[in-house]
C-alpha cells in the first residue's frame, strides 16, 4: 500500500499550516486546564515531520505513518506526543500486517483502541482529550473512561 507521494506532502503541509495558524488559541484553550504549551508542542511536532516530508512522502503507507507517529511522540512531549503518535503508530503496524485483507476502518478500529489503552494508563491523557473533544460528547467520553478502566478490552476487535 502506497501512498502519492504529492498526497502524503500535501496533507503533511496541510496539517502543519493549520497547526501553525491556530497555535496561540491553541495555547490559550490549554491554559484553562493546563500548562497553555498544547499550541506550541502542537506546532513543534508538526514542523519536525514536515521536516521529513521528502523521506516520509516516498514510503509505504504503513511505514509512513509509523514514522510520522514516531517523530510526534518524540517531538511533541506532553499528552499529545504520546495520544497522535499511537494513533498513527497504530494504524501503520495494522496496515502492515493484514496489507490488503484488512481495510482503513479496520485498522483506524485498531488504532483507536491503542490511544485507548494509552488513556487507560496515563491519567493526564484524559485531561487532553476532554480538552479535544467537543463538549457535547464529553459525558460519553467520561462513560468509555470509566468503562476502559474498569474492563479494559471493552471495544471489539
Amino acid at each position: 500500500m502506497l501512498a502519492e507521494p504529492v498526497l502524503l506532502m500535501g496533507l503533511i503541509e496541510a496539517c502543519r499550516a493549520t497547526i501553525a495558524a491556530n497555535s496561540e488559541h491553541l495555547c490559550a484553550l490549554d491554559r484553562a486546564i493546563g500548562d497553555g504549551d498544547h499550541g506550541t508542542n502542537m506546532r513543534r511536532g508538526c514542523e519536525a515531520v514536515s521536516a521529513e516530508d521528502a523521506s516520509v512522502s516516498t514510503l509505504p503507507l504503513p511505514d509512513a505513518l509509523e514514522k510520522i507517529g514516531l517523530t510526534l511522540v518524540m517531538s511533541i512531549g506532553g499528552a499529545a506526543g504520546p495520544l497522535y503518535g499511537t494513533l498513527l503508530m497504530e494504524m501503520g503496524r495494522e496496515l502492515r500486517a493484514a496489507e490488503e485483507e484488512k481495510d482503513f476502518s479496520s485498522a483506524l478500529k485498531q488504532a483507536i483502541n491503542a490511544v485507548a489503552r494509552v488513556v487507560a494508563r496515563i491519567p493526564e491523557t484524559r485531561r487532553f482529550l476532554m480538552f479535544s473533544i467537543p463538549s457535547r460528547t464529553r459525558s460519553l467520553i467520561d462513560c468509555l473512561g470509566r468503562t476502559l478502566h474498569a474492563r479494559p478490552n471493552v471495544l471489539p476487535s
